[in-house]
């Protein structure tokens, strides 16, 4: 639900983003004058694998399904992962409309980095722009009290995901890991990636 990674100081769990409504999904795009008879063709650039994507294609097809019972043909252009970052570092451009992209950071002043305007088109890829949510950003990652840190990426999610609907969270990853008793030190983070540097070897 949250654009706010669990395990971060800032995550709520408690948050939930939009429900799921098909029937009230329909009649928005009718009230926007499309249908069964003139549907929106969206594209959308989606990397083949690489730096976390978790099953990329299936995903894909699953947005595609969702999107197609509310009168939107997705058309997914598959990329390896180097062409894909490729089109990143130049941000969304005007032929695509959505963009698929996994983080899992154990801060929240990475949400900064991919909303902020100011960040565009370096990592904010889908030049989002909200004042008042560069307003709390700024703020929320600048003051030193966790509480009021908390209670301001609280507000940057409601707008963002529920009011905007800049971001739709689709999925949180699990991270099964296997090691031997040998292996000593070894935490398992909340990101996308291992902490290694105090791991031993003791045998």
């Amino acid at each position: 639900h949250s654009i706010v990674s669990p395990g971060s100081p800032p995550y709520d769990p408690e948050f939930r983003s939009l429900p799921y409504d098909l029937e009230k999904a329909k009649a928005l795009m009718r009230e926007a004058g499309y249908g069964p008879d003139k549907r929106v063709t969206m594209h959308m650039p989606n990397p083949a694998s690489g730096s976390g994507t978790i099953a990329p294609m299936p995903i894909a097809m699953a947005i595609q399904s969702n999107l197609s019972k509310i009168f939107i043909d997705l058309k997914v252009e598959t990329l390896e992962w180097y062409g894909f970052i490729s089109l990143l570092s130049r941000g969304l451009q005007p032929d695509a409309q959505i963009l698929p992209m996994p983080w899992g950071m154990s801060t929240g002043y990475f949400t900064r980095q991919v909303l902020h305007s100011k960040k565009q088109p370096f990592s904010n890829y889908g030049w989002y722009s909200n004042p008042e949510v560069d307003r709390l950003l700024d703020e929320a990652t600048s003051t030193p009290d966790l509480a009021k840190s908390k209670a301001l990426f609280a507000q940057v999610n409601q707008i963002v995901v529920n009011e905007d609907v800049a971001v739709i969270p689709a999925l949180i990853d699990l991270s099964p890991t296997a090691y031997q008793p040998y292996v000593k030190n070894f935490v398992l983070p909340h990101e996308n990636w291992f902490v290694l540097h105090q791991v031993d070897i003791a045998k």
